[in-house]
């Protein structure tokens, strides 16, 4: 079968299957955006173990609390979900959102610091959670020049990587 005899086959497929149960792809997609959480953070678990260190204990840097880029708004904000989970496993979080001055959580309500440089001076780990147009700008020898120990989690497809980086990116086909 040809692959687009076969996309075609599976496009009838989950059409005919949707239209009985209208609501299975919302239902999916919710599992999808939780399973996401769980596994930035089993990345960031990863990377600091290639650089010898434990979640337990580490300074994790999450950059990004708003729902989505370059807006002031973190209601449904996935951060919110990490966040909470990373304090639960031990780690030592810190948080920076240049459109977003706090978040309130059911761990504590965590103040954003103030640029971009404090955020990541002396993280072990750092997090990226949103696409904001400033976190672009960020070069990953701005990244090994702050960072204790350059591991990043990058949950929006912004960098490439780098020599010297532990980059853990997701949708790239590199984790």
């Amino acid at each position: 079968m040809s692959a687009a005899a076969h996309a075609g086959s599976l496009t009838g497929y989950l059409s005919d299957y949707t239209s009985a149960k209208p609501h299975c792809f919302i239902e999916t997609s919710g599992e999808i955006n939780e399973f996401m959480k769980m596994h930035v953070i089993n990345l960031a678990e990863r990377g600091l173990r290639q650089v010898g260190k434990r979640l337990y204990g580490a300074k994790i840097t999450v950059m990004g609390l708003a729902y989505k880029k370059n807006i002031n708004d973190p209601r449904e904000s996935p951060a919110i979900k990490i966040i909470e989970e990373l304090v639960n496993l031990g780690a030592e979080v810190r948080v920076y959102d240049p459109f977003v001055p706090s978040l309130a959580t059911k761990v504590g309500v965590f103040a954003s610091v103030g640029s971009v440089e404090e955020a990541l001076s002396g993280a072990e780990c750092a997090v990226f959670l949103v696409d904001h147009n400033v976190f672009r700008g960020i070069s990953m020898e701005t990244v090994k020049g702050l960072m204790a120990s350059p591991v990043v989690v990058d949950g929006k497809n912004l960098f490439a990587g780098g020599e010297g980086v532990v980059y853990m990116g997701i949708r790239k086909g590199l984790v």
